[in-house]
């Protein structure tokens, strides 16, 4: 088994890249001609692509993630307000893109994935926290659906505004996904427990039905985990090594390692790790204080931050690997530690 070290420019790009031997870049896809320049970047820096898919999203800074890039054409798109038709639509749209981005004969040997019979896994943000249990369901499954149909398993993510945005909801839409797939399998998961904190207004330890559903279920269905420290206020704290955000760093590093344990436990062949300290709206500058001398620090760049995510996951990891059980992982009081 391996860990692959994943980096996303922010939570609203369509891909990350992947390596497993060395830090990885992000790359933003190309249109048109560029494919097999993207393409041919992969192979260079010895990278594997996991597209980020999602079934309705917003146009963010005039990003548009349902325009399609190669055709210049709009894509198929779908609102909070759609039916899980429209979101299924929407995200085959977009699994379209991704597939046009790389040419047909590499196809095979670019995407990440942890099944030899499917082509890739893409991590996919899906419906809308406003539907009820029957249409989240069948958005679900309509989702994993398109997905199939075009070589693709999906990791659906934790993430608010989407029918996994608490684990409340998450876990029963989990036990009724159970029950409609063949032989009762479960779907995968992309953990980013920095919303699920958010949107319980809770910190790790706060909240025993949150530890029990991030540790006993969330982690077992993990095949990629997104680094960052959330608390009760925010999906991303400030610096994650100081005083005042030191017991929710604490937590997180529980959870993940109960993601480490699982996936060593179900002999996993990758679990993917994407550090995902992002820009503004979520970097908090705020100045804070030094966890020994009280006195205020200015807050670290967000490479910082993902630098120090990065290097806690990996000993975490290695711990787990090694047997050594019971440590934090990556205790250090700064960027990189």
């Amino acid at each position: 088994m391996r860990l692959a070290a994943e980096l996303d420019e922010c939570d609203e790009t369509t891909s990350s890249t992947s390596s497993s031997t060395s830090k990885s870049t992000s790359t933003t896809p190309v249109a048109g001609a560029g494919k097999r320049l993207f393409s041919s970047v992969l192979r260079h820096h010895g990278l594997s692509w996991t597209p980020v898919v999602l079934s309705s999203g917003p146009v963010w800074r005039g990003f548009d993630p349902f325009v399609d890039l190669i055709n210049k054409n709009r894509a198929p798109r779908a609102s909070h307000s759609s039916t899980p038709e429209q979101h299924a639509a929407a995200l085959g749209g977009q699994l379209e893109a991704a597939l046009a981005l790389v040419p047909s004969s590499d196809l095979d040997d670019l995407f990440l994935s942890n099944s030899s019979s499917l082509r890739g896994e893409a991590v996919a943000l899906v419906g809308s926290d406003a539907m009820g249990t029957p249409d989240a369901l069948r958005t679900l499954e309509a989702c994993s659906r398109e997905a199939e149909a075009r070589g693709f398993s999906l990791a659906f993510e934790t993430h608010r505004g989407r029918v996994l945005g608490n684990p409340w909801d998450a876990l029963d839409l989990i036990r009724e996904s159970a029950a409609t797939r063949p032989g009762g399998t479960l779907p995968s998961l992309c953990l980013d427990a920095s919303h699920w904190t958010a949107a319980c207004e809770a910190i790790p330890g706060e909240r025993a039905e949150l530890d029990l559903a991030v540790e006993r279920v969330a982690a077992k269905l993990c095949t990629r985990v997104h680094l960052r420290v959330g608390d009760c206020q925010g999906a991303q704290v400030a610096v994650p090594w100081s005083e005042q955000d030191k017991e929710a760093t604490r937590g997180f590093k529980k959870w993940w390692r109960a993601v480490a344990e699982a996936a060593v436990s179900k002999k996993l062949p990758v679990l993917s790790a994407t550090p995902e300290f992002g820009p503004w709206p979520y970097h908090r500058r705020a100045p804070f204080l030094g966890e020994n001398d009280g006195k205020e620090q200015k807050t670290p760049s967000v490479e910082e931050l993902d630098d120090w995510a990065a290097e806690t996951m990996r000993g975490i990891f290695e711990e787990v690997v090694a047997g050594g059980g019971g440590g934090e992982g990556g205790n250090g009081g700064g960027a990189g530690a």
